[in-house]
């Protein structure tokens, strides 16, 4: 995303400290350290700590998805990190965590009332995902441009604000 992001910011967040080292050393080779800022804190919906189950090569908040260790780390929300850093644009949020996404957006509430960013998202097929997103005036799309409905709903959305 950083090679993209020609005159703004990236903020790639990583809970797992092993898998924020991987991407700091991207970030580095690919000179993108103006563009990219990596903060290493997990996102929920309130600020606190939170179990973050890993296992080789990644991690999840969701314990069933089977783990080899337990880590606890520092969330944040969304709402919190655009008010520390200072955030005055946001135009694209992407969500990929397994299971806690929307409780990562009701933590962006405010995030999503003053910037209505594009997001793009996991649904674990969750009609409560859905209907936060529609209540917060989003139009859900599939990755191939088809309206979502809640009667089949898909892996991934696509949420676009509605035009105001």
């Amino acid at each position: 995303w950083g090679l993209f992001a020609k005159k703004g910011k990236v903020y790639s967040i990583e809970p797992e400290p092993r898998l924020m080292g991987s991407i700091k050393k991207t970030i580095e080779r690919n000179n993108l350290s103006k563009t990219v800022i990596p903060l290493n804190i997990g996102v929920s919906d309130e600020i606190g700590e939170l179990d973050l189950y890993t296992f080789p090569g990644g991690s999840s908040g969701n314990i069933e998805q089977g783990h080899t260790e337990v880590i606890q780390v520092k969330t944040r929300t969304i709402d919190y990190i655009v008010q520390k850093e200072k955030i005055n644009q946001l135009d694209l949020l992407k969500i990929d965590v397994d299971s806690i996404e929307e409780k990562i957006l009701k933590g962006a509430e405010q995030t999503l009332k003053n910037f209505k960013p594009i997001i793009i998202t996991e649904t674990n097929k969750s009609p409560s995902l859905i209907a936060y997103l529609q209540k917060m005036e989003y139009t859900l799309f599939d990755v191939k441009g088809h309206q979502v409905n809640i009667q089949d709903m898909p892996h991934d959305i696509i949420a676009i604000p509605l035009a105001n």
